[in-house]
């Protein structure tokens, strides 16, 4: 039984991990997110990294597409535009699956992302 008289009616603290589970957060789901080490996931990590890499890819080519900063070579932009572009897309949709995950949607884990090593 838990030692704390606020909880000792609650039957979620039984134990002290039950507490620190919950003060955590690993009740709401934010344990599964955190590896070996205790830091994010890999595949988190993998997955914010190729969104935030994308977007900045993406809007570097395309303000140089747009003419708003000098472009040193003429295909720098579509360069750009395409390397941004190939990983804003599974970024963002990795990116999703993490986020849904982490809300608790049904149907969505961490599993779904594939590990790239």
């Amino acid at each position: 039984m838990n030692s704390n008289p606020a909880f000792q009616d609650d039957e979620r603290f039984q134990t002290p991990r039950d507490w620190d589970a919950a003060v955590l957060g690993e009740t709401k789901g934010y344990g599964r997110f955190l590896g070996k080490s205790g830091f994010l996931s890999r595949k988190v990590i993998t997955a914010v990294g190729l969104l935030v890499f994308g977007t900045f890819f993406v809007t570097m080519g395309a303000t140089r597409m747009l003419g708003l900063v000098p472009v040193m070579q003429p295909g720098q932009a579509t360069g750009m535009l395409v390397v941004g572009s190939l990983t804003f897309i599974p970024g963002a949709y990795y990116s999703y699956i993490a986020y849904a995950a982490f809300v608790g949607r049904a149907g969505y884990s961490l599993d779904s992302i594939p590990l790239v090593e």
